[in-house]
Order: structure tokens, then sequence, then C-alpha cells
């Protein structure tokens, strides 16, 4: 027999589960690595390792929060990009002053962004240094 012939699944087992528990089941199966509820019986039948996926709901503003800062960030680089495109385009030194102070005061949205993320980071160190 080949490999592949011995993992071959050819037996079925058909049995019924009362609602809570069908529920259990699937609930496991959700949070598991398993793609089905057939799998995820079979893994617990062989004693199979099964990995669960927990979500850790006190962060979620946190990352929610990191989201909207990156967000942010991307729109201030993409005006960095355009004033310093329109700066090398200017041949007049005036103008040329003129897209310097919009460069300074993105630059300095970007400390005030970065000064948020330090904090939301502070935060994030101060959760799991507690675990």
């Amino acid at each position: 027999m080949s490999p592949s012939e011995k993992k071959a699944l050819t037996k079925t087992i058909t049995f019924r589960l009362t609602a809570p528990h069908y529920e259990r089941l699937k609930a496991l199966q959700q949070r598991s690595n398993c793609q089905s509820l057939g799998e995820l019986v079979r893994s617990i039948v062989q004693r199979e390792r099964i990995i669960c996926y927990y979500e850790d709901a006190s962060q979620q503003e946190l990352i929610a929060s990191l989201s909207g800062i990156r967000a942010e960030l991307n729109a201030i680089g993409i005006n960095v990009n355009q004033v310093t495109r329109y700066f090398h385009s200017q041949p007049m030194p005036k103008d040329k002053f003129y897209s310097a102070l919009k460069l300074l005061e993105d630059y300095q949205q970007v400390r005030q962004h970065t000064q948020l993320v330090l904090q939301v980071m502070d935060q994030l160190s101060a959760q799991w240094s507690q675990k």
C-alpha cells in the first residue's frame, strides 16, 4: 500500500449530538486550526493537538488607534511628496520658501503622530509586561 492509500479516509461514522454539544463543537472549530467539524472530531478522537486562536479584546482600541494613526501618517507622507515635487519645480526662491514652510507644518504633524504612536506602544508594553 502506498502512503496516500494508508491515509485515505474510507470509513464513515455517524452519530448524534444534543444542540448544546453541537454548538460547543462548532464554537471550538471556529476558534481552532481545523477547517471542518469532521477534522475537529477526527483530531479529538486521534488525540492530536488542536491549536485554538483567541483574540484579546482589551487591545482592540489600541489597534484601532494605531490603524488611524497609520492612515494619517500615510496622508501626511503623500503631502510631503507633493510639496517636495512642487518645491523642486519652482525656479523662484520665494516660492521655494513657501514650500519649505508647508513641509515644516507637515513634519510637525508627523512629530505629533509619532508621539501618539509612542504613547500607544507604552500602553501595549505595560499590558504585555503584566501578563
